[in-house]
């Protein structure tokens, strides 16, 4: 069954093969209430059932059908009416399509497994505790007397290179199967060029790329039955090359140990220290008590303290709405300003004799803070010290000022309390924003740590750093990819080949591309931009119409549109490995 990054590979050869042949409006008279209205319901079933994915048992029941329909004894329509003819040739098309995709998806499961063991074996060649865990899961005992850790590091060079190999080989032959698709159009087309492209496909899968394009007059004589040709490519070519494949990393034991022999040594080791770990709890209960309790206290005392408490001075603040005071009383002011007043008024009337409309007018000046006349009065007093000492008129001036020095400091006081709360709410917030921090901490350690520690934004930094790996293959591909020499070719050929890609160059492509093309569709999020625009940079990068030159532009596009959202300026300063 196709993936599906395969059926969007293909859909576009499926929605677009070339039209069936015309249909008379008016049937012939023949076919007017024939028998073989039976045969044509049965033909439109068996469309209907391709539109289903694709499958090995699918394929045998549409093509045995067919058959048996084409060898009813009694039938004739069938190779008579143009319906009928138009339904087969619908039905071929579609099974011929879905087999192009099933051994493009074949080559591109074989390769991306091949690939993926590749870098397991490389994850434990970088890794010299890697090497080690591994020659102790594999052999215990001759670990502990040698340690060969050298000559167990050239293993898994040595297997990596070859699952290195065995994914080259995969990804020619998918680089050649993709850049079949004009030739898909023209076995659908023209019948007698069917046989060649079943037997291109064939070569493909197998690996023979020298017979997969013959010279034209090979395929000189009569053609097989299309049916037959189809079904032997899906039950017999097919099968046998995955069990060719298959056959091939069992033998040479390319593939990772199984599970069991990877886990055995933690099998073996966690029991002990978890009952270890009981016994060593149980022995120290009154401490653990004891650190539950001062844990238990240093929780409520943070919660109620440092959270709660400050909540709840917020709301007071946000209640009062900025009213009260911090520092003083407008009471006590007003009670200063009053006292100021009444002994200005004082001095006043019993030195300078005032009448009650200049004291009037003098009440007046002390509010705004004017005390001329009782400061002429103290220049007065200055002037003769001794006798305004005695007569008592220089104390009540100097005492006048002080009230006057206590009323200004009252203000000054007063202006700074009217600033603090303007900002008491700012202040408030900021109590409790180092317990905010301390939550928004915790929370997250417990949610990574809930989740496995691995998930993150995006997938987290293990997925992110497989995509980036994935782009730079990419870019690396498409400039470095094998060329060939230069001599007897002009200019027009030369600038032609230089925007080609090479079969292998573009099965590597595709492998990376449908590595993206899975990330994108599993860990970005749904109806986003991000992913929609992904998805069509993607797209265009497995677009096999595209040359070297634009896929280049893409790539750019790519990271300057997605390395920023994604983080991979990050991922090669960190050391995360590539799964």
């Amino acid at each position: 069954m196709p993936s599906a990054f395969v059926d969007h590979l293909v859909k576009p050869l499926a929605l677009s093969h070339p039209p069936s042949p015309t249909i008379p409006s008016t049937p012939p008279a023949y076919a007017l209430n024939s028998p073989d209205s039976a045969t044509k319901e049965q033909l439109q079933f068996l469309l209907a059932g391709l539109n289903e994915p694709l499958s090995a048992s699918l394929v045998q029941d549409t093509v045995g059908s067919l058959t048996q329909l084409e060898r009813r004894p009694g039938i004739s329509t069938l190779g008579a009416d143009p319906e009928n003819i138009a339904l087969k040739e619908a039905i071929v098309s579609k099974l011929l399509i879905g087999l192009y995709a099933e051994g493009i998806d074949g080559c591109l499961s074989q390769a991306a497994d091949a690939e993926t063991e590749a870098e397991w074996w490389a994850d434990i060649e970088r890794s010299r505790l890697s090497v080690v865990w591994y020659l102790l899961q594999m052999d215990p005992v001759f670990s502990i007397t040698k340690l060969p850790i050298e000559l167990t590091r050239q293993e898994c060079h040595f297997k990596r290179k070859e699952l290195e190999k065995i994914r080259d080989q995969r990804a020619e032959a998918l680089g050649y199967l993709a850049g079949m698709r004009g030739e898909l159009t023209q076995a659908i087309k023209a019948p007698e060029s069917f046989q060649s492209f079943v037997n291109s496909i064939a070569y493909i899968v197998q690996g023979d790329i020298q017979k997969a394009f013959p010279p034209v007059d090979i395929h000189a004589g009569p053609s097989q039955e299309p049916l037959q040709e189809i079904l032997h490519l899906s039950t017999a070519v097919f099968s046998k090359q995955r069990a060719t494949h298959k056959h091939l990393l069992d033998s040479r034991q390319l593939l990772r140990p199984s599970r069991l022999t990877l886990i055995w040594p933690k099998l073996l080791l966690l029991p002990p220290l978890f009952i270890f770990a009981l016994r060593s709890a149980y022995s120290s209960r009154a401490t653990l008590r004891e650190l539950a309790s001062d844990a238990k206290a240093t929780a409520e005392g943070f919660i109620r303290g440092w959270l709660l408490d400050p909540l709840k001075d917020v709301l007071k603040t946000v209640r009062a709405g900025g009213e009260g005071s911090i520092i003083i009383q407008k009471e006590a002011i007003a009670a200063n300003l009053a006292s100021l007043e009444r002994m200005s008024l004082s001095l006043a009337k019993d030195h300078l004799n005032y009448t009650p409309e200049q004291l009037v007018s003098l009440s007046s000046q002390v509010k705004v803070g004017d005390l001329t006349p009782v400061l002429q009065v103290y220049e007065e007093d200055i002037k003769r010290p001794l006798k305004s000492a005695i007569t008592g008129t220089l104390l009540r001036s100097v005492f006048i000022q002080v009230q006057k020095a206590k009323v200004d400091i009252d203000q000054t006081l007063a202006g700074i309390d009217k600033l603090l709360k303007s900002q008491e709410l700012t202040f408030a917030f900021v109590g409790v924003a180092p317990a905010f921090g301390v939550l928004y901490l915790l929370g997250g350690s417990l949610v990574t740590l809930w989740g496995g520690g691995k998930e993150g934004q995006y997938g987290g930094k293990g997925k992110i750093s497989g995509v980036w790996s994935a782009m730079r293959r990419t870019e690396r591909l498409l400039i470095s990819q094998p060329r060939a020499h230069r001599h007897n070719r002009g200019k027009e050929e030369d600038e032609q080949h230089a925007s080609s890609i090479s079969p292998l160059t573009a099965g590597l492509l595709l492998i990376s591309v449908a590595r993206l093309r899975t990330y994108a569709e599993t860990h970005l999020p749904l109806r986003s931009r991000l992913r929609e625009g992904f998805l069509e940079d993607v797209g265009d990068l497995a677009n096999p119409d595209l040359g070297r030159t634009d896929k280049m532009r893409v790539v750019e596009r790519m990271w300057r549109c997605w390395g920023e959202p994604l983080g991979w300026g990050q991922i090669a300063s960190d050391n995360v490995s590539v799964r």
